[in-house]
């Protein structure tokens, strides 16, 4: 924890908003609402401080990620609302006020995208992104309703144990809501557009946390969720659909639409570990959770410096980088070495944990474990060959690539990475 603080004071930050954060993140912790306990169970308490701190983290590096030249002080109101909450989110003790600041959340990244956006089209990604997990959410809405009406109780997580049923629909429309979030394929189609249209502030607060957020409410809820073929079907499905979206990102071009669709491909892991309702699986959660939070925000942010430079997310006129700037593809291969799991690296501390949960399945799962790890070590490799060889374009407006406000922000999502994977008992 001193570690990532000390990583916050080197940062250069915006004093103003980072103090906000601060007195924000004090107030509400120190706030002793009845409704507002912690989690009873520690490990989900202990998961819920560490993705306030990443929430955070993030938020306070999306600040410097890019140059606002209009409404700045409502973007900064935007971010401040989305951390308030998504701490509310993540520390609320009931189900009602889960539920609430669940979605909540959705609106300053809605209002992100719709006014700070680059093309016409993120009227249409903002909605896209509206709809699919509003319409998810509602069945959510009304189990809860069912399931309070049978415990009697919407006060805390734990008294939601007095319930048990093995309904379909129940342990359908629970799962609905959390699968479009997180998203898992076939649900997935409004992220891409979203990335594709957001800033780079609100991509990396996107990918970082508000993904997580998914994972973090089926787990919580996971307890109600009673095994059975749905389960099955739901982690074959999701892992069938990360092989194919593994082999699909090795034939695109467009930088940010492979980064949003390897955060699909990656998420499949989690949602596998999470249908097998194995115990020993939460570590890994956790980590992997962690990891790509970090990874794929430093991802997009640095697309977003090969996209100023370029002003194109085509990895056809994306090229020559290593010869222009070495500290930058240093960066770059580091997050991509992160991000498909290479060697020690704590995604691949985290994966590895998970795919031993394949067992509880079926061990052909193995097969499509290992073309999902091929494929994304291919596109990983292909994302960093096609932009840092090759010929520099001509005609493109080149700057100075290793200034420290770029380096400092790409530094700042992998120190803590490696500081945390230090800190592992191996």
């Amino acid at each position: 924890m001193m570690k990532l603080i000390f990583l916050a004071m080197m940062t250069p930050t915006t004093p103003p908003l980072f103090l906000s954060f601060i007195v924000i993140y004090i107030i509400f912790i120190s706030m002793k609402l009845p409704l507002m306990n912690f989690s009873t169970l520690p490990e989900m308490e202990f998961l819920s401080f560490t993705l306030v701190i990443l929430s955070a983290w993030l938020l306070l590096l999306m600040a410097n990620a890019n140059y606002l030249s209009k409404n700045k002080n409502a973007f900064f109101f935007m971010m401040k609302l989305l951390f308030v909450s998504l701490t509310a989110s993540f520390f609320s003790g009931t189900t009602l006020l889960f539920y609430f600041f669940f979605e909540v959340a959705l609106i300053p990244i809605f209002w992100i995208i719709l006014g700070w956006g680059y093309q016409p089209e993120r009227f249409l990604a903002s909605m896209m992104m509206f709809f699919y997990t509003m319409l998810s959410s509602l069945p959510l809405l009304i189990s809860l309703i069912f399931i309070w009406s049978e415990v009697c109780s919407i006060s805390v997580f734990s008294g939601f144990y007095l319930f048990n049923s093995s309904s379909l629909w129940v342990n359908l429309t629970l799962m609905t809501a959390f699968l479009v979030k997180f998203p898992m394929y076939l649900v997935h189609l409004w992220l891409p557009k979203a990335h594709v249209e957001a800033p780079v502030a609100g991509s990396m607060i996107l990918a970082g946390v508000l993904l997580k957020l998914g994972g973090y409410g089926l787990y919580r809820l996971s307890f109600l969720i009673v095994m059975s073929f749905l389960n099955k079907f739901t982690a074959t499905l999701s892992l069938f659909g990360a092989v194919i979206l593994a082999c699909v990102c090795c034939r695109l071009t467009d930088m940010k639409v492979m980064i949003a669709y390897s955060s699909v491909v990656h998420m499949a892991l989690i949602i596998l570990a999470l249908m097998s309702l194995e115990s020993m699986s939460t570590g890994g959660i956790w980590w992997v959770m962690l990891a790509h939070g970090l990874v794929s925000s430093g991802l997009f942010a640095c697309a977003n410096i090969f996209y100023e430079a370029t002003h194109s997310r085509s990895m056809l006129l994306n090229k020559g980088f290593l010869s222009f700037s070495p500290a930058l593809t240093t960066a770059w291969f580091l997050l991509l070495m992160m991000n498909f799991g290479g060697p020690f690296t704590l995604n691949l501390y985290g994966e590895v944990n998970l795919i031993l949960t394949t067992f509880s399945f079926s061990s052909y799962f193995l097969i499509l474990v290992f073309f999902l790890t091929f494929f994304s070590a291919a596109y990983s490799l292909i994302l960093y060959s096609s932009t840092q060889q090759g010929l520099k374009p001509g005609g493109m407006m080149w700057f100075n690539l290793s200034s420290n406000r770029e380096l400092s922000l790409l530094w700042a999502h992998i120190w803590p990475v490696l500081f945390l994977l230090a800190d592992l008992n191996l």
